[in-house]
């Protein structure tokens, strides 16, 4: 089986926080980087495998789909009302928001955006 990776972005307008996981639900990283094309499309030419993104339909997602398909990803876009119901977490972050994201995605229960 080729190797899979899921991303998680939790993104905001100067910050992104990333967490990523392998195929069996292993966290492979988390990291907060800058919000520049350049800084996320370095990150995800990190992963291994094949990459596959989940971020939130949010005022800003169009430019950070573009970046992660320049980097060669798989962008699915969730749903954040219906991904905040499925994900509710008494402990509220951006990396329990992220981490959330890669989870859904890989288990294919994130709530997409059409």
């Amino acid at each position: 089986m080729k190797a899979e990776t899921f991303v998680g972005l939790d993104v905001h307008k100067s910050i992104v926080v990333a967490t990523a996981v392998d195929q069996w639900g292993n966290r492979l990283n988390q990291t907060r980087f800058g919000s520049s094309d350049s800084e996320l499309i370095a990150y995800l030419r990190r992963l291994p495998g094949k990459t596959r993104v989940a971020l939130e339909a949010t005022t800003v997602w169009e430019h950070f789909h573009d970046a992660a398909v320049t980097a060669g990803a798989e962008v699915v876009l969730s749903n954040p009302y219906k991904t905040r119901l499925i994900a509710e977490a008494s402990l509220k972050s951006d990396k329990v928001d992220s981490e959330a994201l890669a989870t859904l995605l890989r288990l294919r229960a994130l709530p997409q955006a059409y």
